[in-house]
This record gives C-alpha cells, sequence and structure tokens, in this order.
C-alpha cells in the first residue's frame, strides 16, 4: 500500500514536471545540473559570506514574521491556516516557540537556499538563469540584483533585508504561475529534478544536514509563504508573547466582554476581513498565484490549469452494419445524444442498441470494453427473423464551453 501510495506521488510529480516545461534530459536538463554541482562545490570565502547574509536576513524576515503572526487571535490565525475557501477548524501555527526551533531552521533553509542559488547564478544580462528555465520579470530581476550587490560587492543588512522581503513577497503574490517565470515555482522545478526524479546529493546548509523530503520542503514554502504575507493589523501586534520564548502553551485569549467588543470593533472586523480576502486571492487552491499548484502538490491532487479550465460531455454514437453474414452495407455514424457523465452517456448506448435491436440476451454476440476514463465501446451481432446485422456503438468526450459538468 505504502509503495503504491510512493509511485502515485512520483507520477503526479512527474507530470507537474513536464507540464511546467521541464524534461529530463536537454540543455535546460544539463545547466540545471551543471548549476548544482557548481553551487555545491563552491566553498570560496566570497561564496560564504554572500550566503550568510542572504541566510541571516531570511532567518531575520521570518522570525519577525512569525512575532507578528503569533500576536494575531486565533480567528485571524485559522484565516491564515486555509487552503481552500472552506472554512478552517485549525488555527495557523507559527512554529515559533523552542521546541520547534529543528523544525523551523530547515523550512527556512529552504527559502534562503532557493535565493541563494538564484543569486549565485545571477549576472546582469540574467542568460546563465535563462540557460536553466528560469525568465523572471523585469521587475524581479531588478529585486536579484540589488539582493546581488547587497552580498557581495555593498553589504548592508538592513537594505538586504527589504529586498529579501520583498523578493519573497512578489514570488508569492504572482498572477503569472509559469514554473519558467515564477521563482518560487521554478524552484521546486530544480528540487524535484534534483531529488525526486533523480537521487543527487542535497543542497549544502549552513551548521546542519538537510533533513526534509520533497514532501516537506513542499510545506516549508507553503508555511512562510503565508507568514511572510502576514501583515501587521493595528491592535493585532500589540499582545504580549512571553510564552513564545518560555516553551509554554498559546494562554487562553482574552474574557467573553473584551472578545465581544473586539469582534464588534470596526478595526477588528477591517482586519479579519482584509486577512481573509489576501487568503482567498494568494493562500488557497484556486487562489491567483503559485501556492495553488504547492497545496495541490501536498494533498496530491495536482491537475494541470490548462485541463482544470476544461469542460466535457459525452456523446453517444452508433454504426450499423446492415445484412452482416451476407453482403454486408455500413450505414452512416448516427449521433444518440449529449450526456454529462460517464455513467448516463454508456447507459445510452446500451439502451440505444436495445432500442433498435434487442437485448445482450438476444444478441448471437455481445462485448464492451471500457476505457480507462470508463466510457464504454459495444460490439453486438442479431442474426435472427427480424436481424441480420453487427452494430457498434461507444461513447465520445466532447470539450463544451459553459458551467459545471456532473461527474459520475
Amino acid at each position: 500500500m505504502e509503495n503504491a501510495k510512493v509511485d502515485r506521488e512520483h507520477s503526479q510529480y512527474s507530470e507537474w514536471f513536464h507540464a511546467a516545461g521541464f524534461l529530463m534530459e536537454g540543455e535546460i536538463y544539463e545547466s540545471i545540473n551543471q548549476g548544482l554541482q557548481r553551487y555545491r562545490s563552491d566553498r570560496s570565502k566570497e561564496e560564504y559570506s554572500a550566503r550568510s547574509l542572504i541566510m541571516v536576513s531570511t532567518i531575520e524576515v521570518f522570525t519577525l514574521c512569525n512575532c507578528m503572526v503569533e500576536r494575531w487571535p486565533r480567528a485571524v490565525r485559522r484565516e491564515l491556516n486555509k487552503t481552500s475557501r472552506q472554512a478552517q477548524l485549525e488555527w495557523f501555527n507559527t512554529w515559533a516557540r523552542p521546541r520547534d526551533l529543528e523544525k523551523r531552521k530547515q523550512a527556512v533553509a529552504v527559502w534562503y537556499n532557493m535565493i541563494s542559488f538564484i543569486e549565485y547564478h545571477w549576472d546582469y544580462d540574467s542568460k546563465r538563469l535563462a540557460q536553466m528555465g528560469l525568465c523572471m520579470t523585469e521587475e524581479m530581476k531588478q529585486i536579484v540584483d540589488n539582493i546581488s550587490l547587497y552580498a557581495r560587492t555593498t553589504p548592508k543588512a538592513k537594505a538586504m533585508k527589504e529586498m529579501i522581503q520583498n523578493f519573497y513577497t512578489r514570488a508569492v503574490m504572482d498572477r503569472n504561475t509559469s514554473a519558467k517565470e515564477n521563482p518560487l515555482l521554478w524552484w521546486i522545478a530544480v528540487v524535484m529534478q534534483s531529488e525526486v526524479l533523480d537521487t543527487q546529493a542535497r543542497l549544502p546548509i549552513a551548521g546542519m544536514e538537510d533533513e526534509l523530503d520533497f514532501k516537506g520542503k513542499l510545506e516549508a514554502l507553503d508555511h512562510y509563504a503565508r507568514a511572510s504575507l502576514a501583515e501587521v493589523q493595528g491592535s493585532l501586534n500589540s499582545n504580549r508573547i512571553n510564552w513564545v520564548d518560555e516553551d509554554g502553551e498559546r494562554p487562553p485569549e482574552e474574557g467573553l466582554e473584551g472578545a465581544i467588543l473586539s469582534i464588534l470593533s470596526p478595526a477588528w472586523l477591517t482586519c479579519v476581513s482584509d486577512v481573509r480576502d489576501m487568503v482567498n486571492e494568494w493562500l488557497v487552491m484556486d487562489s491567483s498565484g503559485p501556492i495553488d499548484s504547492i497545496i495541490r502538490l501536498m494533498q496530491g491532487c495536482w491537475v494541470d490549469k490548462k485541463e482544470r479550465r476544461k469542460q466535457y460531455k459525452y456523446l453517444v454514437k452508433m454504426q450499423i452494419h446492415e445484412n452482416f453474414t451476407r453482403d454486408p452495407v455500413t450505414t452512416g455514424v448516427d449521433s444518440c445524444g449529449m450526456k454529462n457523465t460517464v455513467g448516463r452517456a454508456n447507459a445510452a448506448a446500451r439502451m440505444a442498441v436495445e432500442d433498435e435491436f434487442g437485448s445482450a440476451e438476444e444478441a448471437v454476440k455481445w462485448d464492451e470494453v471500457r476505457q480507462e476514463d470508463g466510457r464504454i465501446k459495444i460490439r453486438a451481432v442479431f442474426i435472427d427473423a427480424a436481424n441480420n446485422a453487427k452494430v457498434e456503438a461507444w461513447v465520445e468526450k466532447v470539450e463544451v464551453d459553459g458551467g459545471e459538468i456532473e461527474r459520475g
């Protein structure tokens, strides 16, 4: 059972990889492998300094995000935890407490390894990244160029943190969900090529080993995408969070009277509404940005968006070969109507044959074959006082425009 699950996940990852425009051969594949090898083997002092500055800046950015979110009431953090537009019962856990330190370190490393790898291969004409399949927008190129300058030419910690935060926010709030233009999705393709579809060495992390599997890396990307988009909303940043440093449990929230007053206040209602709108636009399935694909890959329900937009009905067709045993004459193909579901179309195909000639019990021969998506094809032969014919009936899948198509 476990092996079957692993095979399904691997098949889905491979499908996503190819739909994103990547192959396990060719120029892009080779360029990515060469880039990974260069990145792993470069132990120069300059490179160590650049990666360290990016790492420290990312840790500080996400630590601040954690602190802000931990001050938020559960109702707001519950909104932040949604992966669909349905209500969420569990609230967002920032992994901020000391007991979550190792999980936090591993997760943050996924993010700073991404930007360090991109910065390492950055040149002003961006050709090296383009050879690996990444063609960012001009705005993202400018951000990466600034990060590279701050990391290698004019080190500035504060400016670096601002650029790092800007990079992560822009990558998540990006309506262009092409893996060859969005750096977050492109990084998923790089890691997938290296660690899932191939078995290459893990990328180095300062001071520790990479212990996350691919699904763990997806979870890390999803987790800090949510934390990084959390904006400070007035009084939500005023709550004390001493219990975090004490590695304690979250204390009970304010009393009933205070809770009611907060809920009824205009500031509170505006805050909850703003968070809900942000989450629904960027952080759930079928949302505008790259997190849609990440959630679907995590939950094992990824489908190419091109296919998701397609809708289908099912057309029943029938062809008759009259005078079958003597001098057969083939009639034209008749359409027997459009159905919303495979099940109804299959039933209609059987009914069409039965209405014209008779049931399976009355046939000399009746065969049905079923395709992978459930559609059937029938071949039946009727030889009796009334009939001398072979009949074929089948179901065709037809793309249509318009509303929801039933599943069945």
